[in-house]
């Protein structure tokens, strides 16, 4: 048994590139692994049942993850259970999964099988309006997102070209042979997000990094240059001594640019700190400076050009999240129609079924 609460990660971003999906890490290259699919339209009792589910096993799983919703933090996406080698998703897009090997390794939960669909017949119009004009709020959040990432990437290209990355291979070194007591076999590696873009603006699941980390330290870097190099550097140093990283990019740039670095199996954790989120009551030990890796004569003569692309990269995000609130909107009008169609008596009767179902999938795992 443990007192640990589950940490919570995000599986998925709004990104300049659209939902960006880490959903793949769901499936455990260990073998077997088996993934519940979860199927339904909006407001159909998804969240609720994983929910339900993160309760029933929080005590005996104590390496639970749950995955929030990249648009709608206070619902959820995803429940993993390292410990049964299981995970439950919802299989809907942005995220949707089909059932590859079927019963074998995915097995298909049918919520839509409560939905009355011929009392949602009288909303049809509205209900086709909305799901047609939804993705074009989507899109053009999207393109400010675009336009907000090329003034970072910006930033970060002139920041790159000041910093010494011969120091800061020397400091991560000296970092790991203090702190990264060797183990056995080479690292293993989950790619997570910390922080998403939503309608509530940019949320950073502040909590998790002290959870897994009994050390934090804070990079203190408003460009990400520094702290990518580092992080990058870290990251090798750790897998080499065999230690397992959490490497959380960034969702401005998730394909290039890694944001925080969690290292549980070392108790350490780093974690980058800017104006986007400050990260300063994360409870760190120390702070890095990105400046000591970087030549501050350069920095100084372009700090005109960094302050200007971040007020034009701000001024951008905010401008997405609002179109990402309108498009909530709608998805929640959405959600209310569906969920007025649902018999929810007659699914949370099927829940005992339900959980016999996944203990028995943990059983022959």
């Amino acid at each position: 048994m443990s007192e640990r609460k589950p940490c919570h990660f995000f599986l998925g971003a709004n990104s300049p590139q659209g939902f960006y999906s880490l959903f793949d890490e769901l499936e455990f290259s260990r073998q077997p692994w088996h993934i519940f699919l979860i199927k339904g339209g909006p407001g159909c009792g998804k969240s609720t049942f994983l929910k339900h589910v993160a309760a029933s096993y929080e005590a005996s799983c104590p390496q639970m993850e749950l995955i929030p919703c990249s648009s709608d933090p206070d619902s959820l996406d995803a429940v993993i259970l390292p410990e049964l080698h299981l995970s439950l998703m919802d299989a809907t897009a942005p995220h949707a999964k089909e059932a590859a090997v079927p019963a074998v390794r995915h097995t298909i939960l049918s919520f839509g099988d409560y939905l009355d669909g011929l009392a949602l017949q009288e909303y049809r119009r509205e209900i086709e309006s909305i799901c047609a004009s939804t993705p074009e709020y989507y899109k053009l959040a999207v393109s400010y997102l675009t336009a907000a990432q090329a003034f970072l990437r910006n930033s970060y290209h002139i920041a790159s070209c000041a910093v010494d990355e011969e120091k800061i291979e020397g400091y991560a070194q000296r970092f790991a042979a203090k702190s990264f007591r060797p183990r056995e076999g080479f690292g293993s590696e989950k790619r997570r997000f910390l922080t998403t873009i939503c309608s509530e603006g940019l949320v950073t699941l502040e909590e998790t990094p002290a959870q897994l980390c009994r050390k934090l330290y804070l990079i203190d870097d408003d460009c990400g240059a520094v702290a990518h190099s580092l992080l990058s550097a870290l990251r090798r140093c750790a897998l080499k001594a065999g230690h397992e990283v959490i490497t959380c990019t960034c969702p401005m740039d998730p394909e290039r640019k890694i944001e925080h670095l969690l290292i549980p199996t070392a108790g350490i954790g780093f974690l980058t700190s800017n104006h986007f989120h400050p990260m300063e009551g994360c409870g760190a030990v120390r702070k890095i400076h990105a400046r000591r890796f970087q030549d501050q004569e350069l920095m100084t003569c372009k700090k005109n050009r960094f302050a200007y692309n971040r007020k034009a990269a701000q001024t951008l995000i905010q401008q997405a999240v609002l179109l990402l609130e309108e498009s909530r909107q709608l998805h929640d009008h959405l959600e209310r129609r569906y969920t007025a169609a649902m018999d929810f008596d007659g699914l949370n009767k099927h829940y005992p079924q339900l959980m016999k179902l996944i203990g028995d999938y943990s059983s022959a795992n």
